[in-house]
Parts: C-alpha cells; structure tokens; sequence
C-alpha cells in the first residue's frame, strides 16, 4: 500500500501476521494501491512486530506528557505511540534524519498487537505529520490553514485554532465552484515556477480534504471583524504573522533552517494579506 500525501509517497510494507483496520476517513482519498508519479519522493516504510524498548543511549528530544515522545542520538530518531508508560510504547518508530528517505521502520509491540483486531495503522496522524516536517524540510513546509482552488490557484485562509478556518471553507463552497484541500494544514514546496499548495488528509472541524494541489498565489490571514476587508501586509508584517502557523520543529535547529529559506522564498514571490471576516454576508471577494 502507498500513503500519498502532496510531494511525498510512502510505501508501506506490512510483516506478516500484522492487521490494521480501515483508514480514518479522511486518509481514504490518499491511501493508494499504486504508488505516486517519479516526481514524489518515495519513503519505504516497514512495519513489523518486534520489541519497542527504546535504546538506553538516546536522549529526550521532545515529550506530550500525553502518549508521544521523541529522542535521539547523532542524527538517529525515534518517535513513540506510549499511552501507558509502565509498558514498552504500543510502537516506535526509527529513522535517520540525515538520509530519512532511505526508509523508516516501525516496530509494534507484540503483546499490544495480540489483543487488537484491527489496530489503527501507525503511519497516521500524527506520525505521519511529523515524519512530513522531515522529508520536506528544504522544500516545503506544512502551514496551518484552509486551501481554496478557484481558477487554478490556491488561496490559503491561514490562521490558529479558533481563527475561522473551518468555517470560511464552509463559506466558500457555499458560494462558488471551488475545491477546498483541506480545512486545517495545507502543504507547500518551492517549484520551478514558484510554489505549489497541496490537499492534506489532517483536516478540521468541516472534515474536508481533497488530494489535489494547486499553485499558491496569495496567503490570508484571518481575522474576525464587523465589515468584509482586505489589506496587503508588508514583508515584516507578514513575517510575523506567518511563523505561529507553521509546523516547525523548533527542536530541530538543522531542519528549522531549512523551512526558514522556504519561508523567505514564500513572503518574496506570494502576496500576503490580513482579511476581516464578519459573521455573515458573502465571503466570495476574498478571492479576487
């Protein structure tokens, strides 16, 4: 099987003897039996059953205090699904971020895996986001927002939780022909031309998610208001107003310098603007 997500493909191999259940709905329109076009980066993924004790020598990068941790050593990582911390995690998986497109095994606990009948497939959310910060770190980034595809450009409504995302996207379809990637996380890479929008299967409260991308061509930033507006911001401006809606693993200094020069590139070539958004009336001349 093949996870197709924007410019990446990563193609599963499953040992013997492991069953997962469906995929969530939202991942239906990118899980594939074939794999993607010679433009994506491949990642092989094994996924076997195996012991998950983590190596005694790695250190902590990063811990939810939930069921996900990080740690490292040199540049060997591993993440693990851990929601009860007086066993071994449920599953962990390795990579290096150096040559992470040389492959990334994950290993599931035995003992766990006997007692479930259809396990959800560990390469989900929110693995599979996080191993994306990796693969597309000098190229793309992953920006909090709802895509919107009208006439063959992308619209990104960026913004935090709570900010309006979902239902601008709502508002949006109501309103016009268009195709909305996603209502929460869009990816974005550098292409010849400028840079592309692609759909994302980690989608919001309206549950919309399109495997399609588009080219960018402008960047809103929403915000709540009594009158429909539209202001162009400034390269300070929409500088800091783009970093809190970026996934960026701060912890990761190397990989953090990587989606800075994407950034960079983003706030020379896309026009960034603010936009108010009242509670009612038509949404439509956002896009013009």
């Amino acid at each position: 099987m093949y996870l197709n997500i924007g410019p990446i493909c990563y193609c599963l191999n499953v040992a013997d003897g492991l069953q997962f259940g469906p995929p969530d709905s939202p991942y239906r329109g990118f899980w594939s039996t074939t794999s993607g076009n010679d433009s994506m980066v491949q990642i092989p993924v094994e996924v076997v059953l195996q012991d998950t004790c983590l190596p005694s020598d790695f250190s902590l990068l990063f811990d939810t205090n939930d069921a996900w941790q990080a740690h490292a050593k040199g540049t060997q990582r591993v993440i693990t699904h851990w929601p009860e911390r007086g066993r071994p995690p449920v599953w962990a998986a390795f990579f290096d971020i150096a040559q992470i497109n040389r492959g990334i095994r994950i290993c599931c606990d035995p003992q766990w895996f006997a007692l479930a009948d259809g396990w959800r497939n560990p390469l989900s959310y929110p693995l599979d986001h996080v191993l994306s910060m990796y693969v597309l770190a000098g190229s793309g980034m992953i920006m909090h927002g709802c895509g919107v595809v009208a006439d063959g450009s992308v619209t990104v409504f960026a913004g935090v939780s709570g900010s309006g995302k979902s239902p601008i996207a709502r508002r949006m379809l109501r309103e016009l022909p268009v195709t909305v990637l996603s209502d929460d996380r869009i990816i974005i890479t550098a292409s010849d031309g400028g840079l592309l929008a692609y759909g994302s299967p980690w989608l919001g409260e309206a549950d919309l998610a399109e495997n399609v991308s588009a080219s960018l061509g402008a960047v809103c930033f929403l915000n709540k208001g009594e009158q429909l507006a539209k202001e162009r911001l400034s390269f300070n401006q929409a500088a800091r107003r783009l970093l809190p809606v970026l996934a960026v693993p701060w912890y990761e200094p190397d990989i953090s310098r990587k989606i800075m020069a994407t950034i960079d590139r983003l706030l020379k070539i896309v026009p960034v603007y603010a936009v108010t958004v009242p509670a009612a009336g038509p949404v439509a001349a956002l896009l013009q």
